[in-house]
């Protein structure tokens, strides 16, 4: 999945010429920026998705690299240094002596890695290096943000999907004899599980739910809640 690129609240003189890249757990690049481009000569299109070594790093580069790479993907936060410094080469076959800093991007709920960040200056001795940590780490946290809001989305628009996919079961077969509050008590009971909080949540007294649940088990021909869940969830939505 591609990241977006994301506005720094810093120096300008230090964003001068930066190259900031990142790749997925399996090395393959999904950012890639102007500076990137400015500093290596390589265009988007041809580095997203391609692994490194595929581009802009030699085989004896990556022989150099492989090991610090295996460590940023695998090793734990405090195992490894997030500075490195090896060399790259441009569109042109021009070698550059580079510093190379990272941060790790990782799920919120599962500790998962997502991405690693790399922030690539040529190689100086300015002694700016805290500058260099800090702009990859606020990188870091930006994308994070933007992780989970992009999680919480989808998941809003997952549970919507499925509400929809489960309505579509009741349009079809004996489920199309209910009525709509049967419908929605079905709905409800599969996702609550316990009649008094279906009552609750459609404003409904419990006789009424017991009596509307009554109706059901009659209609569709069932004996227990357990066994209206079991078959509602049960039913392939019909093809649109």
């Amino acid at each position: 999945m591609l990241i977006p690129d994301f506005e720094f609240d810093t120096q300008p003189e230090f964003l001068e010429g930066f190259a900031l890249m990142a790749t997925n757990p399996s090395l393959e690049m999904v950012h890639w920026n102007s500076g990137a481009e400015a500093l290596l000569g390589f265009s988007k299109d041809a580095v997203l998705g391609r692994l490194p070594f595929e581009v802009f790093m030699t085989s004896q580069d990556f022989s150099v690299a492989a090991d610090y790479c295996s460590q940023l993907i695998s090793a734990a936060a405090d195992e490894v240094e997030l500075w490195a410094h090896y060399s790259a080469h441009t569109c042109t076959g021009e070698r550059v002596d580079c510093d190379w800093y990272h941060q790790r991007v990782y799920d919120s709920d599962g500790g998962k890695l997502l991405y690693v960040l790399c922030l690539v200056i040529p190689h100086s001795s300015s002694g700016e290096e805290s500058v260099y940590h800090a702009i990859v780490d606020q990188y870091a946290l930006l994308l994070q943000g933007w992780v989970s809001e992009r999680k919480r989305r989808w998941e809003s628009w997952d549970r919507l999907f499925n509400e929809r996919c489960r309505a579509l079961r009741f349009e079809q077969g004996l489920y199309a004899e209910l009525t709509p509050r049967e419908r929605e008590l079905v709905e409800e009971l599969c996702r609550s599980m316990r009649l008094k909080l279906v009552a609750s949540k459609l404003d409904i007294s419990l006789n009424t739910a017991r009596n509307h649940l009554k109706s059901v088990f009659n209609k569709l021909n069932v004996h227990s809640q357990e066994q209206l869940i079991r078959k509602a969830l049960s039913v392939t939505v019909p093809q649109q």
